[in-house]
């Protein structure tokens, strides 16, 4: 009668592990679904997951690229057409110049292309 006492109280701690795991798979596929749900939502919305940051610092993406190439063309315009100043009246050759220079800039950017 022991045995079949023993038996049957394994059975059921078997039985209750066995749920117990099932239990824990479920909660681990739902977090999955919601970290994947959240990553498709950044992904359409434009942003970067917090996943792909490395070292505190984020991938350098083609925006920023951009911004760079951006920034790089407006010093050189800036360098090449100089800031009015007060005393400066000849503003229709400070913009020709600026003209002329915005000019180089593209035809350096076909050149390059």
């Amino acid at each position: 009668m022991q045995s079949l006492n023993d038996r049957w109280y394994s059975m059921k701690t078997i039985r209750r592990a066995l749920l117990s795991l099932q239990e824990l798979h479920r909660n681990r596929m739902d977090r999955l679904e919601i970290i994947h749900s959240i990553k498709h939502r950044m992904q359409e919305q434009g942003a970067e997951s917090n996943l792909d940051v490395v070292n505190g610092e984020r991938p350098v993406t083609n925006k920023d690229k951009e911004i760079e190439n951006l920034e790089i063309k407006l010093a050189q315009l800036q360098s090449i057409c100089p800031q009015k100043s007060e005393d400066d009246h000849g503003q229709d050759s400070l913009e020709l110049n600026c003209t002329n220079a915005q000019q180089e800039l593209q035809d350096d950017d076909l050149r390059v292309k």
